[in-house]
Order: structure tokens, then sequence, then C-alpha cells
């Protein structure tokens, strides 16, 4: 399978445009946690109104408690 490369997308976008079987949503803090919320997540929780630019201060580290993570979406071959 071949690397996949993060999507240039704007901040500005709503997450749930990306709660679909073909996207990777992933979030990594600066301490190396890593996530991959899914699409019930977003749904429920977050909201699938909620911009890329919201969720990144929103959302808050487990392990070390800081905001601001890194929010990359991958889009999967289809």
């Amino acid at each position: 399978m071949p690397t996949l490369k993060p999507l240039a997308i704007g901040d500005h976008l709503p997450i749930g445009n990306f709660i679909r079987d073909w996207y990777i949503i992933k979030v990594r803090c600066s301490c190396g946690h890593e996530r991959e919320p899914r699409g019930e997540f977003i749904r429920r929780v977050i909201g699938a109104h909620t911009t890329i630019h919201e969720l990144r201060q929103r959302l808050r580290c487990h392990k070390c408690g800081q905001h601001g993570a890194t929010i990359e979406i991958f889009q999967l071959p289809r």
C-alpha cells in the first residue's frame, strides 16, 4: 500500500465533511500522543459542524493535557 499524504485543507472547513469511510482523521499532540477519532465520536461529542480550527483549540491531550494538536486528514484510495 502506498504511503498516504495528508490533504491540504483549510481550517474553516467543518470536520463533518470528512466523516466518511474513505477518510482518516489523525490528531497528534506535540508530546507524541496520537488518536484517530471516528465518525460516531465526532457526530455525538464534537459536532459535525465544528470547524477544524475550533477542533484544534477544543481538543486536549489525554496524556499531557495540552491544547493545539495537529490535525491531519488522509484520503484512502477508492
